[in-house]
């Protein structure tokens, strides 16, 4: 159904945004065309043409129950909870859906490309959806639009590691096998302000298991866990979530991976790994304690003469007990201090 736009305000609203969204955004591609020496790239074209520029007949107005989810769940993104979607349902509240929903008309469904949070909202509130339909050519066309929303919409930080990936995977699959791989980086960085680095990092983590991913989605373990454990063999990262279950390890630390990456050709052992998350400690050497004795304690044994080197005259004691023990061990006598005195007290009775 084609909607009378003078007759509702709030679709008003849309065109008028939308109109100077357009001419932003023309601003935009032709600044970007400048700065490239009149060159052009796929991915330019193709942000160009989702700026779609409509008349009032363009724009449609649907029951939300009409529209279906992208089926690509890889690169659609979770839908709004909390204080962003209370924002957007305060927005819509106030002047309405501002941004028609991007629409995919395939085999007689209403496919959103754009626009599910949009969508879910106008549900809750019994309002109705205006959206805009897409040409799309093929599967292949849809995903790149819904990529290319997704990353312009949101922001980077907003998503899930797996999800950023799937999309720039996507996007990068998109590409015509001709184009150098360091050129669609590039222009994917530009277009999207993001690092070179910073992409081949978060495209690493297709390397990741599946129960890695999740830990790193979970936020159970920092983005340089994810990276670094993506550079391992498959039987590493096997081994370490079998370590990890069985062992209740909730999050895997950057010490953690430090300790794990200091063996990187040989294979992990679980005592190696124990020792990598501080479960088996190595063994305290045992310090020698001196023992203090106070001089008191022992100067009352002492004659006048040794108290002036009672160092040397204790020495001199435990040698004599010493060479006793050995004379009686001559003679299989065990030593105690007892046989010492009654021998020493026969040999002054014979005196």
């Amino acid at each position: 159904m084609i909607i009378d736009m003078a007759k509702t305000n709030r679709l008003g609203n849309i065109k008028a945004k939308y109109t100077a969204d357009l001419k932003q955004s023309e601003t935009t591609v032709r600044q970007s065309t400048d700065n490239n020496d009149d060159e052009s790239s796929p991915l330019a074209d193709l942000v160009n043409q989702i700026q779609v520029k409509y008349d009032n007949d363009k724009i449609y107005y649907g029951n939300p129950d009409e529209f279906k989810l992208y089926p690509n769940e890889q690169i659609r993104l979770k839908p709004h909870t909390g204080d962003k979607k209370e924002l957007l349902r305060d927005s819509i509240r106030q002047d309405g859906v501002l941004d028609p929903a991007l629409v995919w008309i395939k085999d007689g469904e209403k496919i959103i490309l754009a626009g599910q949070n949009r969508n879910i909202i106008c549900k809750e509130e019994h309002l109705q959806l205006p959206y805009i339909i897409k040409e799309i050519q093929d599967s292949r066309q849809a995903d790149r639009i819904v990529v290319v929303t997704n990353l312009h919409n949101r922001q980077h930080n907003e998503m899930l590691p797996s999800e950023l990936c799937s999309m720039l995977s996507c996007l990068i699959d998109s590409y015509d096998d001709d184009i150098y791989k360091g050129d669609i980086i590039k222009d994917i960085g530009n277009e999207f302000k993001l690092e070179r680095n910073q992409i081949y990092r978060v495209l690493s983590f297709k390397k990741l298991i599946p129960q890695l991913l999740e830990m790193l989605d979970k936020k159970l373990m920092p983005m340089y866990a994810g990276y670094t454990l993506a550079s391992v063999s498959k039987e590493k990262q096997d081994a370490l979530h079998h370590f990890i279950y069985d062992n209740n390890i909730e999050k895997i630390s950057k010490k953690n991976v430090d300790a794990l990456m200091s063996r990187p050709e040989a294979p992990w052992e679980i005592s190696f790994m124990r020792k990598a998350f501080g479960l088996e400690k190595p063994e305290k050497k045992r310090m020698r304690k001196n023992t203090v004795i106070d001089n008191l304690q022992i100067q009352k044994y002492l004659f006048e003469g040794e108290k002036v080197d009672i160092q040397n005259t204790v020495i001199s004691t435990l040698n004599l007990r010493y060479q006793i023990y050995k004379k009686m061990e001559g003679y299989h006598v065990t030593y105690s201090e007892e046989e010492v005195l009654n021998a020493v007290e026969q040999y002054l009775k014979n005196k």
